[in-house]
């Protein structure tokens, strides 16, 4: 019998087959199934090197109903969560399944945790299933990545607006707000002239002139910093507001997704000043 594989980039791997999963898989010739009581065999390996991440759990998730039997007794859950074995191998087998949608999810007690996890469809001709998770450091849920690409195309959009109606003079003002920036001082505000910084000025409101070196801060810097914070993955951002005339970012906070308080990963960004010149 064929089999169909989908790859999704750098994420997972989704391999499936109508009605038999992979002849190699040790776990899928004792993993029972038939098309009323269907299987998932799933197998969760290193994305780099391929090899079992050891330290994982594991678990399928329905949002319905879940009867289980045990012996003379059955129980029925709220919602069908299955949490069987890791093999030597990296492979869990989930039997007794109906048709549906399911969702295959690890957990782990590290730092770098991923949230990764597949939606796994069985259909009425379905008998087993195999699938194959590619397990990544802060890898994020089907609903983290979607978030991250509707932030994306919004700081796109914002941005194009912003290229098409930036003034060649302005100064900018942005302030940071984090556990490491206490020390920092007040935010210098920043003579913006065709897109380079050329000036610092002073609460008294005279002006420095910068050196070619000198660190400064634009409206694209804080493009580009929003950017970079929404594509990396350990990371969450959120409460981004732009600005309705010009596109800027006014504000928005990031914030680090394990153990925030023990990293000092919070940080807010509010660009304070923004005054057009010509």
């Amino acid at each position: 019998m064929g089999r169909c594989i989908a790859l999704f980039p750098l994420v997972l791997a989704l391999e499936a087959s109508a009605r038999v999963a992979s002849a190699q898989s040790p776990l899928a010739k004792t993993c029972r199934a038939s098309e009323d009581r269907k299987a998932v065999v799933a197998r969760v390996v290193d994305a780099r090197t391929g090899t079992p991440v050891p330290g994982l759990l594991a678990q399928l998730v329905a949002p319905r109903p879940d009867t289980i039997v045990r012996g003379d007794t059955t129980e029925v859950f709220p919602v069908l969560r299955r949490r069987p074995r890791l093999d030597a191998s990296g492979q869990f087998c989930f039997e007794n399944l109906r048709a549906g949608e399911y969702r295959f999810e690890t957990s782990a007690i590290r730092s770098d945790a991923s949230e990764q996890a597949i939606i796994v469809r069985l259909n009425r001709a379905d008998s087993l299933k195999s699938i194959i998770l590619r397990y990544r450091p802060f890898g994020r849920s089907p609903e983290d990545k979607a978030a991250a690409t509707r932030m994306l195309k919004a700081l796109d959009d914002n941005r194009r607006r912003w290229l098409s109606s930036r003034p060649a003079h302005y100064l900018v003002q942005v302030k940071h707000e984090c556990a490491s920036c206490v020390f920092a001082g007040p935010p210098h505000t920043y003579e913006i002239v065709n897109d380079v910084a050329v000036a610092t000025i002073d609460n008294a409101g005279v002006r420095h002139a910068l050196g070619e070196k000198a660190r400064s801060m634009t409206v694209d810097s804080v493009f580009d910093a929003l950017q970079a914070s929404i594509l990396d993955e350990r990371f969450t951002v959120r409460a981004i507001d732009y600005d309705h005339r010009f596109g800027w970012p006014r504000q928005y906070e990031t914030d680090r997704r394990a153990y925030p308080e023990l990293s000092g990963g919070y940080e807010k960004v509010t660009v304070e000043r923004f005054d057009v010149i010509r």
